[in-house]
């Protein structure tokens, strides 16, 4: 599967040899009789780290070499001569080839085949005789399909629409894999937010700004794909809206992790500013979401005022901010809310001053944090000098743990202390 960019990881046993298809799998008395049954040999293999492949790839029967053609997936190995590191040369040939189309293609409700639909998969091999290193080319493609995030039983949140996923990887050159995107939906509870696509390129992915492979020791190695898009700020009169941005990243995964689409309206280090007049506020939304469902959502929303002089030779700022940060995280949560003042003052541009005051108090489920299962607070000043091209800061930070309740009854009296205490007061013994 790494070298299948993640899309697919074939993984299966050969049980039995075909004059017709070669290698097969799966119940070989099935498949004698002309029936070829994909959950049989295809049981764990895994679409994008979430879709059983099995599951939405139909029988195939009368399964004939004529009838059949590409839905049957074939692996056969040749010798031949090929031109190999440098030269021709004796090798073995190992063909790998499935050539899956539309009639073949089922919807599961989380997979939604859309016309045109095709899967296709080919791997090529080469061993020369003469013990010199091996090359491969892989070559994979999904297309016309859609994907509905959450899965089954829980209701969807968001379905993608893909165009194709493809990729290409072979022993001299690096992994070419893109994804194009028709488009995206919100569903249920949260399609109040289809109007933001309008605002959303569908072609961020393909050729995307950035592409990281994750590569082991990594616990989740892949392909992480997406982009940032920056738009204008909004100005009306004594309303400004600023600092709007929408990201989007995608992760494939190279082995049979799930595949996860990551959605932000801004961002926590880069919040939108809402102003009116000097009050004003802000905040961000992302949500983390695969097909074994939702794997993050954090929000933050804060509302204050912010004031700024200039005077020519002076300028300065100074703005109080109070708001809520959630974070949820498969069962774990953290929710904190907190105060943060800041200021600056700025001398002709040549001396600045600026200092800031933030104050927290935050709670966490117990797998969430250090300081899980218990509330906290956190203070920190920090204090920032510029002078020209010289700048230092200094931070002071305090952390203090609630001693949290007293313990119960059942913590503090043992099982055999309690019936001793019963017997002191009873007539007969318990």
């Amino acid at each position: 599967s790494d070298k299948t960019g993640g899309v697919v990881a074939p993984s299966f046993d050969i049980s039995g040899l075909s004059r017709a298809f070669g290698p097969v799998g799966g119940d070989i008395a099935n498949f004698a009789a002309g029936t070829f049954d994909p959950p049989d040999i295809f049981k764990d293999v895994k679409l994008l780290g979430g879709i059983d492949l099995g599951s939405i790839i139909n029988k195939v029967v009368n399964a004939t070499p004529d009838v059949a053609g590409g839905k049957i997936p074939q692996l056969n190995t040749i010798r031949t001569t090929a031109n190999i590191n440098g030269g021709p040369r004796e090798v073995f040939l190992t063909h790998y080839r499935w050539d899956v189309d539309q009639s073949l293609l089922l919807n599961t409700g989380m997979f939604v085949p859309k016309a045109g639909a095709a899967f296709f998969l080919e791997t090529k091999l080469l061993t020369p005789l003469d013990g010199t290193p091996p090359d491969f080319a892989v070559h994979g493609e999904l297309s016309r399909f859609g994907v509905k995030l959450l899965p089954d039983p829980m209701p969807p949140l968001v379905q993608l629409n893909f165009k194709s996923v493809h990729f290409d990887a072979g022993t001299s050159k690096k992994v070419d894999f893109a994804i194009v995107f028709e488009n995206f939906e919100f569903l249920g509870q949260l399609s109040f937010v289809n109007k933001l696509r309008e605002f959303i390129p569908m072609d961020g992915f393909d050729d995307p700004p950035y592409l990281k492979l994750i590569l082991p020791p990594d616990p989740r190695p892949g392909v992480n794909v997406g982009f940032t898009l920056g738009i204008p700020s909004i100005g009306i009169g004594i309303f400004t809206l600023q600092n709007i941005s929408f990201a989007a990243g995608f992760y494939l995964p190279f082995i049979n992790d799930p595949a996860n689409l990551r959605l932000a309206f801004c961002e926590r280090h880069q919040p939108f500013i809402l102003t009116v007049s000097l009050f004003g506020g802000g905040g961000f939304f992302a949500m983390d979401i695969g097909t074994d469902g939702v794997r993050q959502i954090e929000a933050a929303l804060e509302f204050g005022a912010a004031v700024a002089l200039n005077l020519g030779v002076a300028k300065g700022s100074a703005s109080i901010m109070g708001g809520v940060y959630y974070q949820k995280a498969g069962s774990e949560f953290v929710i904190s809310a907190y105060f943060r003042a800041a200021g600056s003052l700025s001398v002709l541009g040549i001396i600045t001053v600026s200092l800031e005051f933030y104050l927290a108090l935050t709670y966490a489920s117990k797998g969430a944090a250090s300081h899980g299962g218990k509330l906290w607070g956190q203070a920190s000043v920090t204090v920032k000098v510029k002078i020209a091209f010289f700048s230092a800061s200094v931070s002071i930070s305090i952390e203090r743990e609630f001693a949290g309740s007293d313990p119960t009854f059942l913590q503090t009296v043992a099982p055999g202390d309690w019936t001793d205490y019963c017997d002191a007061f009873a007539d007969y013994p318990v």
